[in-house]
Protein backbone atom coordinates (compact mmCIF):
# COMPACT_ATOMS: atom_id res chain seq x y z
CA UNK A 1 0.00 0.00 0.00
CA UNK A 2 1.37 3.42 -0.97
CA UNK A 3 1.48 6.25 1.50
CA UNK A 4 0.17 9.71 0.59
CA UNK A 5 3.64 10.96 -0.38
CA UNK A 6 4.05 8.21 -2.95
CA UNK A 7 0.59 8.65 -4.46
CA UNK A 8 0.49 12.46 -4.63
CA UNK A 9 1.06 13.50 -8.23
CA UNK A 10 4.47 14.99 -8.96
CA UNK A 11 2.66 17.52 -11.15
CA UNK A 12 0.66 18.64 -8.12
CA UNK A 13 3.84 18.91 -6.02
CA UNK A 14 5.44 21.06 -8.73
CA UNK A 15 2.35 23.25 -8.95
CA UNK A 16 2.65 23.92 -5.22
CA UNK A 17 6.38 24.70 -5.53
CA UNK A 18 5.79 27.08 -8.43
CA UNK A 19 3.23 29.25 -6.62
CA UNK A 20 5.83 31.62 -5.18
CA UNK A 21 7.65 32.21 -8.47
CA UNK A 22 4.56 32.56 -10.63
CA UNK A 23 2.66 34.76 -8.19
CA UNK A 24 5.75 36.90 -7.60
CA UNK A 25 5.40 38.03 -11.22
CA UNK A 26 4.39 41.71 -11.12
CA UNK A 27 1.48 40.98 -13.43
CA UNK A 28 -0.02 38.57 -10.90
CA UNK A 29 1.18 39.55 -7.42
CA UNK A 30 -1.37 42.36 -7.12
CA UNK A 31 -4.18 39.79 -7.52
CA UNK A 32 -3.19 37.92 -4.37
CA UNK A 33 -0.73 39.77 -2.12
CA UNK A 34 -0.88 36.86 0.37
CA UNK A 35 0.42 34.24 -2.06
CA UNK A 36 3.53 33.47 0.02
CA UNK A 37 1.21 32.25 2.75
CA UNK A 38 -0.10 29.70 0.24
CA UNK A 39 3.27 27.95 -0.08
CA UNK A 40 3.75 24.85 2.03
CA UNK A 41 6.33 25.58 4.73
CA UNK A 42 8.41 22.51 3.91
CA UNK A 43 9.34 23.98 0.53
CA UNK A 44 11.11 26.92 2.18
CA UNK A 45 13.75 24.70 3.80
CA UNK A 46 13.91 22.09 1.04
CA UNK A 47 17.35 21.77 -0.50
CA UNK A 48 17.98 19.48 -3.43
CA UNK A 49 21.51 18.96 -4.65
CA UNK A 50 22.72 21.52 -2.11
CA UNK A 51 20.45 24.30 -3.44
CA UNK A 52 17.14 25.73 -2.30
CA UNK A 53 14.47 24.17 -4.46
CA UNK A 54 12.39 27.37 -4.45
CA UNK A 55 15.38 29.41 -5.64
CA UNK A 56 16.06 26.85 -8.38
CA UNK A 57 12.41 26.89 -9.48
CA UNK A 58 12.46 30.70 -9.42
CA UNK A 59 15.53 30.85 -11.67
CA UNK A 60 13.87 28.48 -14.11
CA UNK A 61 10.70 30.58 -14.14
CA UNK A 62 12.56 33.83 -14.73
CA UNK A 63 14.69 32.42 -17.54
CA UNK A 64 11.93 31.13 -19.82
CA UNK A 65 8.32 31.32 -20.89
CA UNK A 66 5.68 29.47 -18.90
CA UNK A 67 5.51 26.41 -21.18
CA UNK A 68 9.26 25.90 -21.24
CA UNK A 69 9.41 26.59 -17.49
CA UNK A 70 6.85 23.87 -16.75
CA UNK A 71 8.66 21.36 -18.96
CA UNK A 72 12.08 22.10 -17.42
CA UNK A 73 10.79 22.30 -13.86
CA UNK A 74 8.90 19.03 -14.21
CA UNK A 75 11.99 17.28 -15.60
CA UNK A 76 14.05 18.73 -12.75
CA UNK A 77 11.57 17.43 -10.18
CA UNK A 78 11.22 14.05 -11.87
CA UNK A 79 14.99 13.55 -11.70
CA UNK A 80 14.93 14.42 -7.99
CA UNK A 81 11.56 12.94 -7.09
CA UNK A 82 12.80 10.54 -4.44
CA UNK A 83 14.64 13.33 -2.58
CA UNK A 84 11.67 15.71 -2.85
CA UNK A 85 9.19 13.14 -1.57
CA UNK A 86 11.50 12.13 1.29
CA UNK A 87 11.76 15.74 2.43
CA UNK A 88 7.99 16.25 2.30
CA UNK A 89 7.32 13.05 4.23
CA UNK A 90 9.94 13.88 6.85
CA UNK A 91 8.55 17.41 7.27
CA UNK A 92 4.95 16.27 7.48
CA UNK A 93 5.78 13.64 10.09
CA UNK A 94 7.67 15.96 12.47
CA UNK A 95 6.08 15.98 15.92
CA UNK A 96 5.67 19.78 15.80
CA UNK A 97 4.16 19.81 12.26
Amino acid sequence: MKNIYESTSLKWILSEMAVKSVMNDKRLSSINPYYTECVYSYFFDMNVGGESILETIDRMYKSSGITRFMECAYSYCAEREREIRAHIEKSENKPDA
